[in-house]
């Protein structure tokens, strides 16, 4: 029993529904580019954002890759 316990432990859980938080993200953006064009708002927390998403987005590619890598039985 311990030895399944420690192969869960090292298993890293990055399901893929995780993704669904970049499209949220990805639509604040779209919905603040929007707001800045009919209200004037300024355009750099859009941009900031954007590059949280990306970052977001790029984390979860390389956690998902690496449980690809590490945890191919249990996908």
């Amino acid at each position: 029993m311990t030895a399944a316990i420690g192969k869960f432990a090292s298993t890293p859980t990055t399901p893929a529904s995780y993704f669904g938080i970049v499209l949220g993200l990805a639509g604040l953006v779209g919905a603040w580019r929007a707001a800045h064009q009919v209200w004037g708002l300024s355009t750099i927390y859009g941009e900031l954002l954007m590059l949280m998403a990306s970052v977001v987005w790029a984390t979860l590619v390389v956690a998902y890759a690496a449980k690809w890598v590490l945890a191919r039985d249990d996908l």
